[in-house]
C-alpha cells in the first residue's frame, strides 16, 4: 500500500509505503484492514517514509572514546546529529532549536569530536538575527511554504526563524567560550573557526554581533540595578526561557536564570574573548571598549540581580507551607519537614512578576549556576542543600529531581505546577544532567573548604540515586510520577489524559549522559550498579 503527494508549492513532497510479510491489506468500507495470510503466525510490517526535502549530512565519526557505552543514547544522538544542525528531538521538534543545541553541545562537549562541536556552534551563528539574537527554532519545508503564503502570498521554502526566546541569546557566549577558549581541542582551532565563512559571513563577525547585543542589553541594569532594567520576556509573550509553557515561570516577567546566571556568564565570556585577543579582527577599538565595559559589570550583575530574586521565609512559615502542600497533593511530609530543620529558608525565585515581586517557586535552574558560575562556599552550602531536600521541601523524589516545587507559593500558583504540567513537578532528564555536571564542576574546585566539598559529595550521591532509578527513561524528554505506599513511582508523561502535553521518545539533551558517567563509590564501583 502506498500514499504520496507533492508539497503545496509543487516541489517533491511526501510518500509512505507499507508492506507486510504474511499479510495483505484489504479495503473494508472506509477503512483499510491488515489480514494475516496464515492465522496464528507473526505478521511483520515494514513502513517506508520518503520526503523530497534536501537530506542532511550525518557524522561518520561523532563521538570519541570517552563516551559512555550506552547503545540507546548513542543511537538517539546519532539520529539527531548532522553537519548542518542538531535536531532537538523526535518525534516532535525534528529540527534546529538554539537552546537545545547550545546546552547539548556544552554537556556533550567532552565526548564529541571537534568537527561536531564546530558544526553545532556554526549552526547557531548562521541563524543569528541581524542584531545578534539567537534563533530559538526554525520553520522549514512545507511549514515554511504555508507561512510565506499566509504572510506574503508567495510560496517560498526559505526557512523562517523565531527569536521570541531570550535565554539562548546569553547562552551562546559562555558555550562558545567553553569550546574556543577552555577546551584545548577547540582553543587550537579557534582562530580558524572564527575566520571560517558560512553563507559568505565570517563566523567571528557573527559571534561579535551576539556579544554586542549582550553588552547593549546589560548596560541599563549596570547603571541602575532596579528590576525594571532586568532582561524581561518580550512584549506580549508569556514565554522566554526553557520553561516555555504559559505557566512555566509562574506568570512572571523576569526569569531568574536569564538575569542571575546567564547574563553574568555571558559578560564574563566576553571578557575571556577580549583577553585572548580573538575579537581583534572582528571589532573596532570603540566596540572593544564597549565590550570591555560590559564585561566588567558581570560581578555587579550577579550580585544585584540575585538579591532581587531572593525569597526569605521563617522556619515556621516554611514548615507550614510544606505541610499544607503535602496534604493538598496527597504525599507524606515527615522526611521533608525533618530536612527543613529549624533555620530560616532562603532560595532564588523562579521569576519576578511585572511589579518586581518574587514568584516563590523552588526550581532547578540553580544547576546552571553550578555549571557556569563560581558560587562561594556559603552560597553552595545553602542553595544545594535546599534543592536536595526531599520533596515537597526540596526537589528530590524516588523518581528523580523535579524541576519545580510550588510548596512555598500560594494555592493558586500551586495548582498550576502539578505533576501533569509540562514544567510543573515533573522530572526532565537534561535538568538532572545540568545539576550532575554542575556538581562535578564544583567538586573539582580547589578553593572550597572540606565541609562544603562534603555537602556537594552528599548532594551528588543523592542526585545520582534518582538518575539511576530512572535509567529506563534516560532518553525521554521528561516524565512524571505517582505516589503510593510512601514512594514516588515513575509515570510516562503524556500517558494520562490529564497531562497537558506529551514527552518525546528521543530528545537531544537527554543523550548528554554519554558525557556524564556515574560517580564511583568508595570501593570503585559505579554508583548506578
Amino acid at each position: 500500500m502506498r500514499w504520496q503527494r507533492q508539497r503545496v508549492d509543487g516541489a517533491p513532497g511526501y510518500a509512505i509505503a507499507l508492506t507486510a510479510d504474511n499479510g495483505r491489506f484489504v479495503h473494508e468500507g472506509e477503512h483499510i484492514a491488515l489480514h494475516p495470510d496464515h492465522a496464528g503466525e507473526a505478521v511483520r510490517l515494514r513502513i517506508e517514509a520518503s520526503t523530497g526535502e534536501t537530506p542532511l549530512t550525518p557524522f561518520t565519526n561523532l563521538l570519541n572514546d570517552k563516551a559512555q557505552p550506552d547503545a540507546r543514547s548513542r543511537q538517539a544522538l546519532q539520529f539527531l546529529s548532522y553537519r548542518e544542525k542538531f535536531l532537538a528531538g523526535s518525534w516532535r521538534f525534528d529540527t534546529y532549536f538554539g537552546r537545545d543545541t547550545l546546552m547539548s553541545l556544552r554537556l556533550l562537549m567532552p565526548v564529541l569530536q571537534p568537527a561536531a562541536v564546530d558544526a553545532g556552534i556554526a549552526s547557531v551563528l548562521v541563524r543569528l538575527a541581524p542584531d545578534g539574537q539567537v534563533a530559538h527554532e526554525e520553520g522549514i519545508g512545507e511549514f515554511a511554504v504555508l507561512q510565506h503564503l499566509k504572510e506574503q502570498d508567495k510560496p517560498s521554502a526559505t526557512p523562517l526563524y523565531d527569536y521570541v526566546m531570550v535565554d539562548d541569546d546569553y547562552m551562546l557566549p559562555p558555550v562558545a567560550a567553553a569550546w574556543l577558549l577552555e577546551d584545548p581541542r577547540g582553543r587550537a582551532g579557534a582562530r580558524a573557526f572564527l575566520a571560517g565563512k558560512v553563507d559568505a559571513q565570517r563566523q567571528g563577525d557573527a559571534l561579535v554581533r551576539n556579544l554586542l547585543f549582550v553588552a547593549a542589553s546589560s548596560e541599563a541594569f549596570a547603571r541602575q540595578p532596579v528590576y525594571t532594567n532586568l532582561v524581561s520576556l518580550k512584549p506580549n509573550s508569556q514565554v522566554g526561557q526553557w520553561r516555555d509553557s504559559n505557566e512555566g515561570i509562574g506568570r512572571g516577567r523576569y526569569p531568574y536564570d536569564v538575569n542571575a546566571v546567564w547574563m553574568p556568564a555571558a559578560l564574563r565570556a566576553i571578557g575571556q574573548f577580549l583577553d585572548a585577543g580573538l575579537l581583534d579582527d572582528y571589532t573596532t577599538p570603540a566596540q572593544r571598549e564597549r565590550l570591555r565595559t560590559a564585561a566588567a559589570s558581570a560581578g555587579d550583575w550577579e550580585r544585584h540581580a540575585s538579591a532581587l530574586f531572593t525569597v526569605n521565609l521563617s522556619s515556621e512559615r516554611a514548615a507550614q507551607q510544606v505541610s499544607d502542600y503535602a496534604k493538598q497533593i496527597g504525599v507524606a511530609d515527615a522526611s521533608a519537614l525533618k530536612a527543613l530543620g529549624s533555620g530560616a529558608l532562603q532560595f532564588p525565585a523562579i521569576s519576578l512578576d511585572a511589579q518586581g515581586h518574587p514568584v516563590p517557586v523552588l526550581n532547578s535552574d540553580e544547576g546552571f549556576g553550578l555549571l557556569f558560575g563560581q558560587p562561594d562556599a556559603a552560597t553552595l552550602d545553602r542553595d544545594v542543600g535546599t534543592l536536595m531536600r526531599p520533596f515537597p521541601a526540596g526537589l528530590m523524589t524516588d523518581a528523580g529531581m523535579v524541576v519545580a516545587n510550588p510548596a512555598y507559593a500560594d494555592r493558586d500558583v500551586r495548582s498550576r505546577f502539578g505533576n501533569n504540567a509540562y514544567h510543573g513537578t515533573v522530572i526532565w532528564a537534561w535538568q538532572q544532567a545540568i545539576m550532575a555536571a554542575g556538581l562535578k564542576r564544583q567538586l573539582a574546585r580547589t578553593d572550597l573548604p572540606a565541609t562544603t566539598l562534603a555537602h556537594l559529595t552528599a548532594a551528588q550521591t543523592e542526585l545520582w540515586r534518582g538518575i539511576c532509578a530512572a535509567g529506563a527513561m534516560r532518553t525521554s524528554e521528561l516524565w512524571s510520577w505517582s505516589y503510593s505506599n510512601g514512594r514516588y513511582r515513575i509515570e510516562p508523561f503524556g500517558a494520562e489524559g490529564a497531562h497537558e502535553d506529551e514527552s518525546n521518545a528521543a530528545q537531544l539533551w537527554s543523550t548528554v549522559f554519554l558525557a556524564l558517567p556515574p560517580p564511583e563509590t568508595a570501593n570503585g564501583a559505579s554508583s548506578c550498579q
